[in-house]
């Protein structure tokens, strides 16, 4: 298994989970970390509160 998160496969690990908060209806933020725990992306839905992005 590759254990390098890239940007690139971060932006692809965000689209399918927005893909799946908004079959739940459930407006989020999502945080990509990589093996070390270092944040490689983050987003936050139209809709889901402020403070999810730190809870993320």
């Amino acid at each position: 298994m590759n254990k390098n998160m890239t940007l690139e496969l971060a932006k692809k690990l965000l689209l399918v989970a927005v893909a799946k908060a908004k079959e739940m209806n459930r407006p989020c933020s999502i945080a990509i970390v990589d093996e070390n725990g270092w944040l490689v992306a983050l987003h936050r839905m139209d809709g889901a509160p402020a403070p999810t992005a730190d809870i993320a």
